[in-house]
């Protein structure tokens, strides 16, 4: 399903930080030690913990995770950025991701593995449907504070719910039904509060080209956490005593242990590094140039003293970028004002051609060429945002996608050349580039702006499944009062004849096409 929602979803986009490293030895070594862990584990379900074949390639995987971690962190161009995670807050986090990670899936298959005799394969499945339910209301509670200081208290409360869920499924071995489902509710929503929330406490430590790199090691050391730590406390706690057993109690324990120990760390390093919450300043971020806050040495309350400058520069610019509509407003008030309209003499104002460098972004401009008076003022503007972003750049342009800078000055390149074609057309055509994102809200701010007479952009039409990946057509239509004159066409290149349709507000007559 995963696979299948990114096939639908997918948008290429140019890659960030192209000038990435290429590090066959590190690779080798990742997925080398994650390969022998988890076949060493796989085999303490029929050996002992010190039998050669599962002992050899467990320690030996383990040995293999660790000599990759010292090898990126001394090397002079490493691949994963272990050398920027050496600082307090991403430091705090990764023991926390790990703790949560190791936590969770042991608990989960410990009690599961207890469940198994006594309900049927889909009854026992059914049991820990909550805890996806959990992980969703984190999910959307992780959204509302992404961009504020809750974020820190966030992760800690998350690692609270996991302990408690813990505690529900230990309450009684083997656990009743009402226990198992309350208890993987809890470990759900402890998941979902402590192990993404934490990804994004360590990214924003960071700048944003390193972001995917930051991302695969984290995601690295939690999985060989969770499916090793997880087999381990199996083994000792069922293996080789049988179902039920006394050492079940105890690996869950355990799995409380690794779950309040998480948290406790993590605030301990926080209060030795002299760390003061707040919000990230996303924007700065963005921009790929400066990391979102500015993460203290470790211990550097104990040896500094009081960090005074911890995290201090960043509110004030963070509290703008809530929801995103700070980056658009800041974008738009920079926009030049030639083509105004203030309503006063009967002045027609520009129509805007929203333009992301596609064969029906073009086609677009043609056959408003067609259907519209010659002469016309327009905007031809591209919406950019890092990363995916939002257009495609012009043939031979190099840039690096996480970089702000570089990425505005490609999408100014392609609102060039969308405005030669308007040119071309018959349009009097100046083209414009703004940051924003969801791109339909940015082009309708930006036609409120320059007080547009008509909105010109194509649309994809697509059907049935596709339609999970959104419409930019559609949500300019329903959002804007002014005309929206809409191209339709195919995914891929438009037909030779393409169609097109005018969609209007009612609230605008149609004498205003005109």
């Amino acid at each position: 399903m995963a696979l299948l929602l990114s096939l639908l979803t997918f948008e290429d986009a140019p890659p960030a930080n192209p000038s990435a490293p290429r590090d066959p030895a590190a690779l080798g070594l990742a997925a080398a030690g994650s390969v022998a862990a988890f076949w060493g584990a796989s085999e303490l379900l029929t050996h002992r913990f010190l039998d050669p074949v599962a002992a050899v390639p467990l320690l030996g995987g383990v040995a293999l995770i660790t000599l990759l971690l010292v090898y990126q962190y001394r090397t002079r161009r490493p691949l994963l950025t272990v050398r920027n995670l050496n600082s307090t807050i991403p430091l705090s986090a990764i023991v926390v991701l790990v703790c949560a990670a190791a936590a969770s899936v042991a608990a989960v298959t410990l009690t599961g593995t207890v469940l198994a005799p006594h309900y049927t394969p889909l009854h026992l499945g059914l049991l820990y449907v909550p805890e996806l339910g959990g992980a969703v209301i984190a999910a959307i509670a992780f959204g509302l504070v992404i961009s504020r200081r809750l974020l820190h208290y966030f992760v800690l409360a998350g690692m609270v719910f996991l302990a408690a869920g813990i505690l529900v499924l230990r309450a009684a071995v083997p656990p009743t039904a009402g226990l198992a489902l309350a208890g993987s509710a809890l470990v759900g929503v402890g998941v979902g509060a402590s192990v993404t929330p934490a990804l994004f406490l360590i990214g924003f430590s960071v700048r944003s080209p390193s972001i995917q790199r930051v991302f695969s090691i984290s995601e690295m050391l939690r999985a060989v956490a969770a499916f090793v730590v997880a087999p381990v406390l199996l083994h000792f706690a069922v293996t080789l005593t049988g179902l039920p057993t006394r050492a079940m109690s105890t690996a869950l324990w355990i799995c409380f242990g690794l779950a309040i120990g998480g948290a406790l760390a993590g605030v301990l390093l926080y209060v030795l590094g002299g760390v003061r919450p707040s919000a990230s300043a996303l924007h700065q971020w963005m921009g790929g140039r400066e990391p979102g806050w500015e993460s203290p040495p470790l211990l550097a309350a104990v040896r500094h003293g009081p960090a005074e400058h911890v995290l201090d520069r960043t509110p004030a610019r963070a509290g703008s970028d809530h929801g995103g509509g700070g980056r658009i407003a800041a974008s738009l008030t920079s926009l030049p004002h030639r083509h105004a309209v203030h309503g006063h003499g009967g002045h027609v104002g520009p129509v805007v051609f929203a333009y992301d460098g596609s064969d029906l972004a073009k086609a677009a401009i043609a056959e408003a060429g067609r259907q519209l008076s010659a002469k016309r003022d327009a905007l031809v503007l591209t919406v950019w945002r890092t990363f995916n972003v939002g257009f495609l750049p012009e043939p031979g342009a190099m840039f690096d996608a996480a970089c702000a800078d570089e990425v505005k000055q490609a999408a100014e390149q392609t609102a060039a050349h969308g405005a030669s074609l308007a040119e071309a057309a018959g349009f009097r055509a100046q083209a414009i580039a703004v940051e924003g994102t969801p791109i339909g809200k940015a082009i309708v701010d930006t036609a409120d702006v320059h007080q547009a007479s008509l909105i010109v952009l194509g649309s994809r039409g697509r059907a049935g499944l596709g339609l999970v990946s959104g419409s930019v057509a559609g949500a300019v239509a329903s959002r804007s009062l002014r005309p929206v004159f809409i191209v339709r066409g195919r995914d891929g290149a438009p037909a030779p004849e393409t169609s097109s349709s005018a969609t209007a507000s009612q609230a605008v007559h149609n004498e205003v096409l005109k």
